[in-house]
């Protein structure tokens, strides 16, 4: 009574079925999986002890509901680890290409520099009422922004990913893309 046709092994639904199980396992286990990806990858040295690995328990805990694989943490983590990010040419395209979005990046810059405690709720709060001031959708600094901090149009949610990243290396991203769009647009000029 055995079909005689052969059994099908769909990768896919061994994918889907994996991330299943990511998102429904132990934070800390997924970390310890991650850290061996992350190294071979060259943006982890060694195994993170204490406040690194705390970093690496919120990188990871941002990105687990995404992660299909636990390699899948350096392709859509990567910008958490790296000191200098690559800008996606058409996330630049479509997000810095506004006159004003170098002065978006400066006044946002400045009221992050400030924003005690630097948790998510405050930064979401701060974002927003920046937009609001200046007359724009939150969408219309939080697309940019996202761009400036990530280097990617897509990433988990900006307010999360600033409070992971810290108040130092958003500042230096943000002022980063400044220089950026300074540099570009005097290449136009020339």
């Amino acid at each position: 009574r055995v079909s005689k046709t052969a059994s099908v092994f769909d990768p896919k639904k061994l994918e889907w079925m994996n991330g299943h199980y990511i998102r429904n396992s132990d934070l800390e286990r997924i970390a310890e999986l991650c850290i061996p990806y992350l190294i071979g990858a060259g943006l982890l040295e060694r195994r993170p002890e204490g406040r690194d690995f705390a970093k690496l328990l919120a990188v990871v805990g941002l990105l687990q509901e995404r992660m299909r694989t636990v390699a899948d943490v350096v392709a859509l983590g990567d910008f958490f680890f790296r000191e200098e990010i690559e800008y996606d040419p058409e996330a630049v395209q479509k997000f810095f290409s506004k006159p004003e979005v170098k002065d978006i990046f400066r006044g946002l810059r400045e009221r992050l520099a400030a924003v005690e405690p630097f948790v998510a709720e405050e930064v979401e709060k701060v974002v927003r009422s920046f937009a609001a001031e200046l007359g724009l959708k939150a969408g219309e600094v939080i697309h940019p922004a996202r761009v400036a901090l990530t280097g990617r149009a897509v990433s988990p949610g900006l307010f999360q990913v600033i409070e992971i990243l810290g108040r130092e290396v958003t500042c230096k991203r943000l002022e980063r893309a400044i220089q950026h769009l300074e540099d570009f647009l005097g290449l136009r000029r020339i």
